[in-house]
């Protein structure tokens, strides 16, 4: 459905993304062909509490099992490393 692709034009994600005042966390494989690394750096570069991961080989889906269970990981630490008061 290319509606979703029309839609997605129109959403600001770098304005909104100056907006987010919570930690965040990002983690990108260097192998997406789908989303650029670039968005990742450039999106975390403007969010004020941000960290990113990047897995070497990862792609897109994390489609191989080491780098599925590695994403899985890095966001299973960034939740438990995060102040319980939030």
């Amino acid at each position: 459905d290319y509606s979703f692709y029309e839609e997605a034009e129109k959403v600001k994600a770098y304005e909104a993304a100056q907006r987010i005042k919570i930690p965040t966390l990002i983690v990108h494989g260097d192998e997406d062909e789908t989303v650029p690394i670039e968005q990742s750096k450039k999106t975390a570069s403007l969010i004020q509490n941000c960290r990113l991961e990047t897995i070497e080989g990862a792609d897109h889906t994390y489609s191989k099992p080491a780098h599925f269970e590695k994403m899985l990981d890095l966001i299973s630490e960034f939740i438990i490393e995060q102040p319980q008061d939030m």
